[in-house]
């Protein structure tokens, strides 16, 4: 296994640990925002931006880039 492979098999099992505390986060952040008075749609739009933001780092620290028909925003 390559240097890079090693690194991306860590860097998935690393978030793969985390996914119950970012839905969380996510969560917590759609709920604090349709209760300041965002719509549900508005609230999506800008958990979905974040979400993305949050993933294109996690690979970019990983020297992987997500495909683009994955990433279609």
């Amino acid at each position: 296994m390559d240097k890079n492979t090693a690194k991306m098999i860590h860097t998935f099992e690393q978030a793969g640990e985390m996914m119950g505390q970012f839905a969380y986060l996510i969560g917590q952040y759609f709920d604090k925002l349709t209760d300041q008075g965002f719509t549900r749609e508005e609230a999506l739009v800008l958990c979905r931006a974040y979400q993305t933001s949050v993933l294109k780092s996690a690979f970019a620290n990983s020297g992987q880039t997500p495909k683009k028909e994955e990433n279609d925003d």
